[in-house]
């Protein structure tokens, strides 16, 4: 419905020749209108930069800067109407602190020396409207080909509290004495990754609810009744008088799962120059890699949806298990170019080079070992035939029909 953006930078020496400084911010607002959803969805963004360059020494560089978000959103949910309710909505808060820097030194004409690092850390703050229902939505994923999420509050926690840090120092190296000229790079890259998953219920539990039986009678959206009638689904009721349900009411404590990503690699590439016509480019790296499980947390049930971001008082620590991905991976690099004529117009390429995908954190699952326990209660309801089938044609109509609701998701109301 409305967007727009607002920004400004300012920028200059601090000390002239020496040291230099950048700033912007900028402001984003979104409100949006999704099709088939009658809740605005909104965004907020606010970013923030600061670098900082400098000559410090004579033959020395270095930079550093400073990156911040804080993102807010809200009306989100995991379907549309009629299916959902817009009171199974929910919203989240995200914070992001980037840092970088870099720092080169000459020491001499055909030598630098670099270090450089960037880390990053964020964080997710979900959350549910203040004006909730009280209690959490009743959700069919699948059954009778359909799904709903109704009558009640968004039930999920879902979190990320991560980070990733990652360090490299090189070499480079120009030599002109040894078959032509080289330029020789080598160096080492160290990264740590931490991808932390919160997860559980903003009200400790969640109700799944479905309607109980099978395809029997399903015809193109709606469910016959008298194919219903007669079936046993529990013991002592020999006939079925009304429609039942079933709802696994599941509650979960809230937890933090620890994953962890690290790696060490070393690498070295010479781009060799035979002439002026010939190089070759040269590169072989060795990477260390490994994923695993840290102590995770079982936290305290809330007493609130708002204290789910506190974090609720640690209850007990989970366990940790050793490396469930460790590769030990070498990847070789050759490359050729060669001017077909003096002019340099006409040039073959040829290269060959081995690639990887590197392992990250979400190659783990955002659960893990020790898991705590779902106490499941299995609870049946029988809404009353004469309820149920609200415009009494004999059947139980699963989608909306006529300008009338769903039957199905209305007795599910009941």
């Amino acid at each position: 419905k409305t967007n727009w953006e607002g920004n400004f930078t300012l920028g200059g020496p601090i000390i002239k020749d020496r040291l230099w400084f950048f700033g912007a911010f900028d402001y984003i607002r979104d409100d949006s209108l999704p099709v088939n959803w009658s809740l605005l969805n909104t965004y907020t963004g606010r970013y923030f930069d600061a670098k900082i360059s400098a000559e410090p020494f004579q033959n020395n560089r270095a930079w550093i800067n400073y990156h911040y978000e804080k993102n807010t959103g809200t009306g989100w949910s995991w379907g549309l109407e009629p299916e959902w309710d817009t009171s199974m909505t929910y919203g989240a808060t995200t914070y992001n602190h980037t840092l970088s820097g870099q720092w080169q030194f000459m020491p001499s004409s055909t030598m630098i020396l670099t270090a450089k690092y960037l880390g990053f850390w964020t964080g997710d703050d979900p959350n549910i409207p203040e004006d909730t229902v009280g209690h959490p939505g009743y959700i069919n994923w699948w059954k009778w080909s359909t799904q709903y999420g109704i009558a009640g509050d968004f039930p999920y926690v879902e979190a990320q509290k991560s980070s990733r840090q990652t360090f490299q120092a090189d070499m480079t190296y120009f030599t002109e004495d040894f078959l032509g000229e080289h330029d020789i790079k080598f160096g080492a890259q160290y990264t740590k990754g931490r991808g932390n998953w919160m997860g559980g219920y903003f009200q400790n539990y969640a109700n799944f609810t479905y309607p109980l039986g099978g395809w029997w009678g399903y015809d193109t959206g709606r469910i016959n009744i008298d194919y219903l009638l007669g079936y046993t689904w529990y013991a002592g009721n020999a006939i079925q008088e009304g429609l039942l349900f079933y709802n696994n009411k599941e509650t979960l404590n809230p937890f933090l799962t620890v994953r962890t990503a690290d790696s060490l690699g070393f690498f070295i590439d010479d781009q060799w120059s035979v002439n002026d016509r010939l190089t070759f480019n040269l590169g072989l790296r060795y990477d260390r890699m490994t994923t695993k499980y840290g102590a995770g947390k079982v936290y305290e049930y809330v007493t609130s949806p708002e204290e789910i971001n506190g974090p609720p008082a640690v209850l007990r620590d989970r366990e940790s298990s050793g490396n469930i991905f460790d590769f030990k991976t070498f990847s070789p690099r050759v490359g050729l170019t060669y001017q077909l004529t003096g002019d340099g117009k006409t040039v073959f390429r040829a290269s060959y080079g081995r690639y990887y995908m590197p392992l990250a954190v979400e190659f783990l699952r955002r659960f893990g070992p020790d898991m705590p326990l779902v106490n499941r209660a299995y609870q049946i309801y029988m809404i009353p035939w004469d309820i149920a089938d609200i415009n009494g044609n004999g059947f139980i109509e699963i989608y909306p029909f006529d300008g009338n609701p769903s039957e199905l998701q209305e007795a599910v109301r009941q």
